[in-house]
């Protein structure tokens, strides 16, 4: 009785959810069987970045942020700079339809003050001759 009177309720997330967990050899396990194998043949490419070796497993091609490319066509120092820049890469991909549309309606306005600047003026110089 005097365990229940001076222990309080553990509010401890970790003790309310029993996540479980799986081992390093599980997950090392399951991408080595998922991964799509580089252009080598090796299920894992190891790239220098930063100073630090990092093992990179291909689970899913599609995703490239490089338009009509695939990360096994990549060189290691490519990959570096995805993995370094991949928020602000994926922000300019996803924004680039965008600005594409903008940059088309922009363009056939400066086409048409173009044109109508053109209509109005005659000669090239002052005194109205052409050059």
């Amino acid at each position: 009785m005097n365990d229940k009177l001076n222990s309080t309720p553990s509010s401890s997330y970790t003790d309310k959810f029993n996540w479980g967990s799986f081992g390093d050899d599980a997950i090392y396990k399951f991408l080595s069987a998922n991964a799509l194998p580089w252009n080598n043949g090796d299920a894992t490419r190891q790239i220098n970045i930063n100073g630090v070796r990092h093992r990179f497993y291909n689970l899913d091609d599609s995703c490239c942020p490089i338009p009509g490319k695939s990360y096994k066509d990549l060189t290691p120092k490519q990959i570096e700079a995805i993995y370094k820049h991949f928020t602000s890469i994926r922000a300019d991909i996803r924004d680039q339809g965008d600005k594409l549309e903008k940059a088309k309606i922009n363009h056939e306005e400066n086409k048409a003050k173009v044109k109508e600047g053109k209509k109005g003026k005659r000669g090239g110089g002052k005194d109205g001759k052409k050059y």
